[in-house]
């Protein structure tokens, strides 16, 4: 891996990344509502879904809070808000998904993220592997260009996907 600057859509990604790392509901949004809605086939997210995600979790007990209409509609445009800030989404009031590309630079340092959160034994079930917003096919695609595999050793089997990094964190760190 050379050293040179990321583009501005891969430090969008880490963005993400580290939201999703630190902030409980940031990942459980992200997860359990937006994904679930881009998986469903839709193209559009609006607040509405939002708000109707966290009243349901509220009332199923998924989340212990105790929020006012007002504040579960702040959450919401906020939440979208930072979704459109990262390039998830594009739009005024309907917010379009936009096509998120994955490159080589971001899932090099995706795979030492993981490795920092010590989460490598089986990405595919890794809680951040939402954040590719990928099917697992695209993913073993995409690990098989020449500039991943000459940073990060991989083993797939079928069904678990593990990933060594080949240089140590503080190298990778020194790299960047």
């Amino acid at each position: 891996m050379s050293s040179k600057k990321f583009s501005l859509q891969v430090k969008e990604r880490i963005l993400a990344l580290q939201f999703y790392t630190v902030d409980p509901l940031f990942a459980q949004l992200f997860s359990q509502c937006f994904v679930k809605i881009i998986m469903s086939g839709r193209a559009v997210l609006t607040k509405h879904d939002v708000i109707s995600y966290l009243k349901d979790s509220i009332e199923n007990g998924d989340l212990e809070l105790d929020w006012s209409d007002e504040t579960i509609q702040t959450a919401s445009r906020k939440f979208l808000t930072i979704l459109k800030k990262l390039s998830y989404l594009e739009g005024k009031s309907k917010k379009r998904v936009k096509e998120i590309y994955n490159g080589s630079d971001f899932l090099i340092f995706y795979h030492y993220w993981l490795r920092a959160l010590g989460d490598t034994s089986n990405v595919f079930e890794s809680d951040l592997f939402d954040l590719l917003l990928i099917t697992q096919e695209k993913y073993v695609f995409l690990m098989k260009q020449t500039e991943i595999r000459d940073s990060l050793d991989w083993q797939y089997t079928g069904n678990r996907f593990t990933v060594e990094p080949k240089l140590p964190l503080n190298e990778y760190v020194n790299e960047l």
